[in-house]
């Protein structure tokens, strides 16, 4: 039902989120958890066009609360989300390796998924996301029971990265 009435207007998302952070610490708990699961409800009906646009002033808000409203939410579209804000860190950020390696290990990983780590792999090359994609890629093809262009694309990636298997081999063999 939420996907029948997808919230299209970043301002819904913004308003939830600047009340939530407004909360004094000693404020009642209960409006606090009230808040934050309504956070986390609105951000599940936002297409990912609407949730990229509204990105990059929710995170001005409150960089903590949105992480851990994206991380709750656990729609595709979320998940790309977080994929896309890790890929505006530093590249040597550990935190990106963290994040997309514990993506990895979702059991049934979507097309986008798949799609959205093979962009991270393509901005930070390292064992942990080079696994977490392996394994996004084979439990993909499980679901799927085919090579679908995601699937294609990370193998397309993977042959382009060894070439002829002359050039640095530390890199050939990540």
């Amino acid at each position: 039902i939420d996907s029948v009435h997808p919230i299209k207007d970043k301002e819904v998302i913004l308003s939830v989120l600047k009340e939530l952070a407004g909360l004094s610490e000693t404020n009642n708990g209960h409006n606090r958890a009230h808040l934050a699961q309504k956070l986390i409800a609105t951000i599940r009906k936002m297409n990912a066009e609407s949730l990229s646009t509204a990105l990059p002033e929710a995170l001005e808000v409150s960089r903590p609360l949105v992480y851990q409203a994206l991380f709750q939410c656990g729609t595709p579209e979320c998940t790309s989300a977080i994929l896309r804000v890790l890929r505006t860190f530093d590249r040597s950020s550990i935190e990106i390796d963290a994040a997309v390696y514990a993506m990895g290990m979702i059991a049934t990983p979507s097309r986008d998924l798949v799609e959205e780590m093979l962009k991270t792999a393509k901005y930070k090359d390292s064992k942990p996301i080079y696994y977490a994609l392996s394994n996004a890629v084979r439990r993909l093809y499980e679901v799927e029971k085919s090579i679908t262009p995601e699937i294609q694309g990370v193998a397309d990636y993977a042959l382009e990265q060894i070439g002829d298997c002359t050039g640095n081999q530390e890199h050939l063999y990540l």
